[in-house]
């Protein structure tokens, strides 16, 4: 018999969905607050009203069992309400091979303090471009050590003594991944510039706008279009453009509408474009904004139809889709593989969320444009910290060191003490950590 006093159905099943406290169970005048809490055994987790949790964290006894399907669907589903995430997560094991070896790569003298690296995906060579703290970007082989100076930033520092932020600037770089091209951004800011690599020029100088710019990361990444290299960049808080990074070329040229009286123009976008990261085939782009009042709004769109059909599609295009919505945006983001993604952390109310992500299906069930269905897949608590992926494991970067993780059930299959990356490169299979004037690298093949 169940804590519920039923016994377990006919079907022999187990009692259903994560145990319930007391008063979930047996109150149901009104709809009770209450929290996923996690355990640390596992990936336990009771749901608790506020008076368990704290009883929980003061280490005190819990009235907390299995109910059957009735009793839970009337105690939390029906009789209470989810504030979010409390507790401590914990992981199961299932230890895998993984290697440990570290390759400590010193940066050539020639650089300064480094600030940012941005990885030349599409070499099967660790080469990236660094930016240092003269504003120097060079082209760098950390297997080789050969190195190149490509550019010195003329991209405005935006270090006003007298300003207040939201968020404190920080310098990005990112690079095609054929290597041809980089561009330079101030995340919370909004000034960047677009550089053609081979020739040692700036092609062309972005401007994403003063509206609220110090409340995400300047919306940039590079896409490849049929065999073609292109640069999405903000505009102004509600507008990407499409650029040829070779000319400097606006490809999605369109009269932004303005909201003047009380009737929503046609095409206007009541969103503020975040952080952008393309499919591994280029199939997608992820936008990683929020709009008032304000959430969080996970969406995306499909970039050759913005580029071949139709100059509005990151407005209101046909291949247009929403992830999720949260309390917060700027979040950890991986794909694994094209077809599904990592979103971090667990949880809606920022105020109850717990390090770990969220797994996502992002896959198209017609023909183009048609708008792909984001399906949730499970949460994994734990997974906490920058997060990547090789295209089969997910990896989770923090201060303790790296963990990689099984996307298909959630158990750990391995961890490296001391080694936590903050870039990875998937050409070269590498995660890497700069440690002063070195690079440590590690092989997710070894």
């Amino acid at each position: 018999m169940l804590i519920c006093g039923h016994y377990e159905n006919a079907n022999g099943e187990n009692a259903f969905g994560d145990p319930l406290c007391v008063h979930l169970r047996t109150e149901r005048e009104s709809r009770i607050d209450c929290f996923k809490f996690l355990t640390g055994q596992g990936r336990d987790v009771e749901i608790l009203c506020q008076a368990c949790v704290d009883a929980r964290e003061a280490g005190e006894p819990v009235d907390c069992g299995a109910v059957c399907e009735s009793c839970y669907r009337k105690g939390f589903e029906e009789g209470a309400y989810l504030e979010g995430w409390k507790g401590t997560p914990g992981r199961l094991m299932r230890e895998e091979p993984m290697g440990t070896d570290l390759i400590r790569t010193p940066f050539p003298d020639v650089m300064g303090k480094v600030l940012d690296m941005a990885p030349i995906s599409r070499s099967s060579q660790p080469e990236w471009l660094v930016l240092d703290e003269h504003r120097d970007i060079y082209v760098f082989n950390a297997e080789s050590g050969h190195v190149e100076h490509v550019i010195r930033s003329t991209v405005p520092a935006e270090d006003d003594p007298g300003t207040s932020r939201r968020r404190d600037l920080k310098p990005r770089l990112f690079a095609s991944g054929d290597g041809r091209y980089g561009a330079l951004v101030n995340d919370y800011g909004r000034y960047g510039a677009l550089f053609d690599v081979r020739l040692r020029r700036e092609v062309k100088a972005l401007d994403g706008g003063d509206y609220y710019p110090d409340t995400v990361p300047f919306s940039f990444c590079f896409v490849c279009i049929d065999g073609r290299w292109l640069a999405v960049a903000r505009s102004a808080w509600n507008r990407l453009d499409l650029i040829d990074p070779e000319t400097g070329e606006i490809l999605s040229k369109r009269e932004s509408p303005k909201y003047e009286g009380e009737k929503r123009p046609e095409h206007y976008l009541d969103y503020f474009h975040g952080g952008l990261y393309p499919s591994p085939n280029h199939e997608w782009v992820l936008n990683d904004g929020w709009v008032w009042s304000p959430f969080g709004a996970l969406t995306g769109w499909d970039p050759k139809q913005w580029l071949t059909e139709n100059v509005w599609e990151t407005e209101d295009g046909e291949s247009m889709f929403v992830v999720d919505n949260s309390d917060t945006w700027d979040r950890p983001i991986t794909w694994i593989g094209s077809d599904r993604i990592a979103v971090g952390p667990v949880g809606y109310d920022e105020r109850y969320q717990v390090p770990g992500v969220s797994f996502y299906s992002i896959r198209r069930t017609g023909p183009a444009p048609q708008a792909p269905k984001a399906k949730g897949l499970f949460q994994l608590p734990g997974a906490g910290g920058k997060i990547f992926s090789d295209g089969k494991s997910l990896f989770s970067s923090d201060d303790d060191g790296l963990s990689r993780w099984d996307p298909d059930d959630g158990y750990c299959t391995g961890f490296l003490s001391g080694f936590s990356p903050s870039h990875s490169h998937p050409g070269a299979g590498e995660l890497v950590q700069v440690d002063e004037n070195v690079l440590v690298r590690w092989s997710w093949a070894s």
